[in-house]
């Protein structure tokens, strides 16, 4: 019974951080909908289009299912060659679709967003196939390391500092869609 009384709590705390991590557009909404313009909407959501389709392709997120092979293994060194391989592979295909978006990024722009003049949003995006893919990684690893307390303070930081970026970047220094862009980007690194 006190294993599934522990199980409950860590699960509770997981979905808490899990939730945490995602609440940052929520919080947000009141400075979105006064600091950008409807057109700005249009371009974030966009970019969070085009790098979702490059995820399906080359993505190669492996992370959902390094817990089944992680745990068919017994010693530490298998375990790491594990994770240590999935995330190789990630990060390898993950670079190369940033790549790949940061040489295609005028004829994205003039396709996606409909203005060739936008090409650095959507190579500085690229960027968060990369730093998305190793912080969801790192999230899979603290969970198999039954961590939910370092689970839970690395989603509040997540939050706090991309609510801090969010509105140093757009309220302060008025980047706008420019700001909505660094902060996905350095919030996930």
């Amino acid at each position: 019974m006190g294993s599934r009384k522990s199980a409950a709590k860590h699960l509770g705390i997981y979905s808490a951080g899990a939730v945490i991590r995602q609440i940052v557009g929520f919080l947000m909404l009141p400075i979105y909908t006064r600091y950008l313009a409807q057109s700005d909407y249009g371009i974030v959501a966009m970019l969070a289009l085009l790098i979702s389709i490059f995820e399906l392709v080359l993505g190669a997120r492996f992370a959902s299912a390094i817990p089944k092979f992680y745990f068919e293994h017994d010693n530490e060194r298998e375990r790491g060659t594990v994770i240590g391989t999935a995330l190789a592979i990630t990060i390898t295909a993950s670079g190369i679709g940033a790549l790949l978006i940061a040489a295609g990024s005028r004829p994205l722009a003039g396709t996606f967003l409909a203005d060739i003049d936008l090409w650095h949003f959507v190579a500085l995006y690229g960027i968060t196939l990369i730093t998305v893919a190793i912080e969801n990684y790192a999230l899979v690893y603290i969970r198999l390391r039954d961590k939910p307390f370092l689970f839970m303070s690395v989603s509040l930081a997540k939050l706090i500092v991309a609510l801090s970026l969010n509105i140093w970047f757009v309220v302060f220094l008025e980047w706008v869609v420019g700001g909505v862009v660094a902060c996905s980007v350095l919030s996930s690194t």
